[in-house]
């Protein structure tokens, strides 16, 4: 992220309150690396430190950043809700503000996806997937893509390999098989069985490396989990919200997928949110009566500071870019070459 970061010691000389009250080895980690500055502000892709540095933000906060730091847009528009003192987490009203966010949302992903969920984080639509899979299905296995990233919660980490992530966490939920990314042969072996409500996966696994599915997996992997009576879950945290160039990677797949599970950039960097998107078989799955009304909710889902926040940030990376930043056949241009000259 910052440049020559390793040849630059850290500015800070005292322990800080994080240090002593937070997590001492993240900041020994940092210390070493050069990391450790302390920032004024931060505008766009430009981190500007206490002491004069000029940083480009390479890391996006893990693609949380889609439309930039503080993007006057978003800022505005959550000032403005602030001021207008209105409902913000009642828990007994209807927030018409996640009402329309959930409407675009839809819109935007197409296909079969016509309810939304709202969490606050990307573990928690993970951990929504898996219950709703289930609720679904009436299955309880799950399966997964090894060396996928879906969260550091109890259930998206069921669905991940890397024993660095699991070690010393265990048991975690029993059910859940990984097979490898862009294998169908051990994919339909594993559903095959007919225990497994669902296979969840990244359309493009970033932590493992940036690895890209054949332009056959995908699609085929739907089709799999069709015969085989599995839901279609594809985790787009990292790659969602025109990441890519589409809206969604599914949309380059030309993919249905049962549920879409968002997050990161959807918050556009300030205020976090989640959600599941799904179709209406899963839906009434799961909120299948009034006493079922809030079987599954969250305490600061819907609430009106994240959903006029997040239609904003929707609307400033769409009015930027949108599907306009993929090229054709499917590359995706970037202009940090050019941007990297300036520093």
């Amino acid at each position: 992220m910052a440049t020559k970061a390793a040849q630059i010691p850290s500015t800070r000389s005292t322990k800080s309150a994080y240090e002593e009250y937070v997590n001492p080895q993240w900041v020994s980690l940092l210390n070493p690396l050069g990391l450790n500055e302390e920032y004024e502000h931060c505008r766009g892709s430009e981190l500007y430190t206490t002491h004069g540095r000029r940083i480009l933000d390479f890391l996006s906060g893990y693609c949380v950043h889609n439309p930039g730091h503080n993007h006057p847009y978003i800022v505005e528009a959550l000032k403005d809700e602030l001021d207008k003192a209105g409902p913000a987490v009642l828990q007994s009203h209807v927030p018409e503000l996640a009402g329309a966010l959930a409407e675009r949302l839809c819109e935007l992903a197409g296909g079969g996806l016509r309810k939304v969920y709202f969490g606050s984080s990307g573990s928690e639509g993970v951990e929504a997937a898996i219950k709703f899979a289930r609720a679904t299905t009436g299955r309880t296995g799950i399966v997964y893509a090894q060396n996928s990233f879906h969260g550091l919660t109890a259930g998206a980490l069921s669905l991940m390999s890397d024993e660095f992530w699991r070690e010393g966490f265990g048991p975690l939920l029993p059910d859940f098989v990984g097979v490898p990314f862009n294998d169908l042969a051990a994919l339909e072996k594993a559903l095959s069985t007919e225990r497994n409500a669902a296979f969840i996966v990244e359309p493009v696994q970033a932590e493992a490396g940036i690895r890209l599915p054949s332009r056959t997996y995908l699609p085929e992997a739907q089709e799999l989990c069709r015969k085989y009576g599995a839901l279609f879950v594809v985790d787009e945290l990292q790659t969602g919200m025109f990441r890519t160039g589409t809206f969604l990677v599914a949309h380059q797949f030309e993919l249905q997928p049962d549920m879409v599970v968002l997050a990161k950039a959807l918050r556009g960097g300030l205020v976090p949110v989640g959600a599941v998107l799904m179709t209406d078989r899963v839906y009434t799955s799961v909120y299948s009566s009034l006493k079922r009304a809030i079987v599954h909710t969250s305490t600061f889902s819907e609430n009106s500071l994240s959903a006029r926040r997040t239609g904003h940030a929707r609307s400033a990376r769409a009015g930027k870019t949108g599907s306009s930043c993929a090229a054709p056949g499917g590359a995706v241009p970037s202009p940090s070459e050019a941007r990297a000259r300036t520093f």
